[in-house]
């Protein structure tokens, strides 16, 4: 079953989470048993360091399932990082290139903080808003079919919202 987003996009209400899941074995086979029992849903990110792993497995899996890539949803996330406009969209594209995928049906700011800097710093948000304006431009340039963010605070949210005039599609 899915659920139907506000840009009309669906996503599946249930998904497979791969945090700590690392090893080539291990990835292997959970993505395998995901996919057997009929998770279309696979949640990534490139602070969990199994992206290419995944992608491997998916290239394998994918079709022995007699499925095709558009039938699964793959989520990753930007790591803090990466905040900031221009790097976010570089790491971005590493995510992508590591999944070995045209492109992603959702990518996420992973926290609203950027690693190395104090929660009051004042580059804080100019980081967020940063991130958020590439996020914006992959998604009308087709890279990613939804953009959206995980651990933001309402505030978090309203700024980018302000600053940008573009709503998650996504939070999680």
């Amino acid at each position: 079953m899915n659920a139907t987003l506000r840009n009309g996009n669906c996503i599946p209400f249930v998904g497979f989470g791969t945090f700590k899941i690392r090893s080539k074995e291990d990835v292997q086979k959970t993505i395998k048993a995901a996919l057997d029992v009929g998770y279309r849903l696979i949640d990534t990110a490139s602070v969990y360091r199994n992206e290419a792993e995944i992608g491997q497995c998916l290239k394998e899996y994918v079709p022995s399932n007699n499925l095709e890539r558009s039938d699964i949803f793959i989520t990753s996330k930007l790591g803090p990082k990466d905040q900031g406009e221009g790097t976010c969209s570089a790491a971005f594209h590493r995510s992508l290139s590591n999944l070995d995928c045209q492109y992603l049906d959702l990518y996420l700011i992973h926290w609203p903080g950027t690693q190395g800097k104090k929660p009051d710093d004042p580059d804080q948000g100019e980081l967020r808003v940063g991130s958020w304006r590439d996020l914006i431009k992959l998604q009308k340039e087709g890279k990613v079919k939804n953009i959206g963010v995980s651990n933001f605070l309402q505030h978090h949210i309203q700024e980018l919202i302000d600053k940008t005039g573009v709503c998650p599609d996504v939070i999680q």
